[in-house]
């Protein structure tokens, strides 16, 4: 039975990892709570909203575009850092994000922490190599890739919590697109996929990050390489990309879709994405 007992709304950090020491094993971290009643856990009693600690913000400046984890998913469609290459591939997959009223409440911090296989946020911001910060008895920075270990795990330890994202500035403007597949507007993705990459350069630095086909959001390296390494990008060679970012992936079947469809819709995707970027 999911029963909570206390929510604490601590205002500072060393509040926040001093609940999380004392009801270790109890106690789950919110920001907007929107995934809470979705997976409850019977083992949780206590919950730490992070709302007083001041963490709702996005700001820029000359190494990263920082957004602290408490901002809500509509705060990414109201700012012009993401109106610009290759920044706004996350306006995009917030704007896909649920419903209005989901984004109103639904956190940066909190769809990344949630660790769902098909999240769209983190699939735009590993593509944008973003980093997170997390705070614990120290500091640690580290990238999105590595921190989403597992299907609902990330590298968080017990007394740790997500506090920043951090978007590296890019030195030179590269193309991006996401596209999202679903079966309604307001669905989770059946498949999601972003792509970045400098068509003016070789290499071209590319990433092709595909979500809901493995048990994280994944890198196609294999499928990367191949772009990096095409001289010219043609339709042999975006097709060939987009088979081999297909096969890398490792989909399962469930109530919303075939293994066999995913993966077939991941090479759709990725070519879909790669021929957008060559449009701009």
């Amino acid at each position: 039975m999911f029963r909570i007992e206390a929510v604490f709304r601590p205002e500072s950090e060393e509040g926040v990892r001093s609940l999380l020491e004392e009801y270790r094993g109890r106690v789950e971290v919110i920001a907007g709570g929107t995934d809470l009643l979705i997976k409850p856990k019977p083992e949780i009693r206590f919950l730490i909203d992070l709302s007083s600690l001041g963490l709702d913000y996005v700001s820029r400046d000359g190494q990263y575009i920082r957004i602290g984890a408490t901002s809500v998913i509509a705060s990414l469609l109201n700012c012009e850092f993401f109106d610009d290459a290759p920044y706004r591939i996350l306006k995009t997959a917030a704007r896909l994000f649920g419903t209005q009223q989901t984004r109103n409440r639904a956190t940066v911090g909190g769809n990344i922490c949630s660790a769902v296989p098909s999240a769209d946020l983190p699939v735009a911001l590993i593509a944008l190599d973003a980093k997170v910060e997390i705070s614990g008895d120290e500091r640690k920075i580290m990238l999105l890739e590595d921190f989403i270990t597992g299907y609902r795990k990330t590298a968080l330890g017990e007394s740790e919590f997500l506090r920043e994202i951090q978007i590296p500035i890019a030195a030179d403007e590269p193309r991006s697109v996401f596209q999202k597949l679903c079966r309604t507007s307001v669905d989770l993705a059946l498949v999601n996929c972003a792509v970045k990459l400098n068509i003016d350069s070789t290499p071209r630095d590319a990433r092709i990050v595909l979500g809901a086909v493995a048990p994280t959001p994944i890198r196609a390296r294999r499928a990367e390489r191949m772009l990096n390494e095409t001289q010219s990008i043609d339709d042999e060679s975006i097709s060939a990309v987009s088979e081999i970012a297909s096969d890398e992936t490792k989909p399962i079947s469930d109530l919303r879709a075939s293994a066999e469809y995913r993966r077939a819709m991941s090479r759709v995707l990725v070519e879909r994405a790669i021929r957008q970027t060559l449009q701009w």
